[in-house]
């Protein structure tokens, strides 16, 4: 899983892996210094296994909110990937 105990996640200079119930595999490595990087330049690739991608810093946009036991959370888009073939 990607999440750490607090519910984020640093993607930023370390390679991750995450393998879906039907055995895909996405691996993604953002560069350490992506963060710091302009909105939508690029920060680093992923793959899983049939396709590679480039992957690009995003402005931060809330995607959504949802309430849980915790209160109000909120996912962002910090990074987006697109197929390196686009």
């Amino acid at each position: 899983m990607w999440l750490g105990g607090d519910g984020t996640q640093t993607f930023e200079g370390q390679t991750l892996s995450c393998t879906f119930p039907t055995g895909v595999t996405v691996t993604t490595n953002i560069d350490a210094n992506a963060a710091s990087l302009a909105d939508y330049t690029w920060a680093g690739w992923a793959s899983n296994g049939y396709e590679d991608f480039n992957c690009y810093k995003d402005n931060g946009r809330q995607l959504y909110t949802f309430e849980n036991s915790v209160g109000q959370l909120s996912c962002n888009s910090m990074y987006w990937c697109n197929p390196v073939s686009w």
